[in-house]
């Protein structure tokens, strides 16, 4: 996800600066040309205004803005701050709080779209920030993805995709559960799964008001206020 949406960065003019505990994914970007290669997140913040992480898990976020090589030992009062990854909302408001302190800008911006959509550049971001914030990430997020919703204040980009998640994981629950119950009567599931994946598309597209799409996973999400 992260190489992509770097991909897609580089392709709108931005120069980049990466790290990544994966050698061969550092080698990668900067063998495309227009990327540099930093050791830590410290060396990139040495380097960077604006520094964008997507990682795998809440333990790993706090490590790379709050570890011992990690951002805030470079911090500056001119640095925008912008997490893509799927973490705790609550360690989120934390994180925000602390780097606000500090006097720098932190905006967190979970996405949906999956490997597709971070290689197509058509991500749908959900953004937690002040309006001004949003604002001022929108061309950012505009080179990555398609979609840029404002959930409203500090981690509600977290809490619109925890619910985005946990709708997707009901959802596909119910599929199961309604595909082993045809099974069960003897239909043939090759044919059950049409008319699913038919169902499925129809609530994909439905919208509400302030909603949108998210084509990745058939569920409709709301904007939090």
């Amino acid at each position: 996800m992260g190489g992509r949406m770097a991909d897609n960065l580089r392709k709108n003019g931005h120069k980049l600066v990466v790290c990544d505990p994966v050698p061969a994914s550092v080698q990668a970007q900067v063998a495309k040309g227009g990327a540099i290669a930093a050791a830590n997140a410290k060396e990139v913040a040495e380097q960077c205004d604006t520094i964008i992480t997507m990682l795998p898990s809440t333990a790993i976020v706090e490590g790379v803005y709050l570890g011992d090589n990690g951002i805030h030992k470079a911090l500056r009062d001119d640095h925008l701050l912008l997490d893509s990854s799927t973490i705790d909302p609550i360690f989120t408001k934390k994180l925000s709080d602390e780097l606000h302190k500090r006097g720098a800008t932190f905006v967190d911006a979970p996405v949906s779209g999956g490997v597709a959509g971070a290689q197509n550049g058509t991500l749908t971001f959900m953004v937690g920030g002040t309006a001004e914030e949003f604002e001022r990430v929108k061309p950012l997020l505009g080179a990555m993805g398609k979609n840029l919703v404002h959930c409203g204040g500090s981690s509600t980009g977290q809490i619109a995709k925890l619910c985005n998640n946990l709708a997707a994981a009901i959802q596909l629950t119910s599929v199961a559960e309604a595909t082993n119950l045809g099974v069960s009567l003897g239909i043939d599931p090759q044919v059950l799964a049409k008319y699913v994946q038919s169902l499925l598309q129809c609530v994909c597209i439905s919208e509400g008001i302030n909603g949108f799409r998210d084509m990745s996973c058939c569920v409709v999400v709301y904007q939090v206020s």
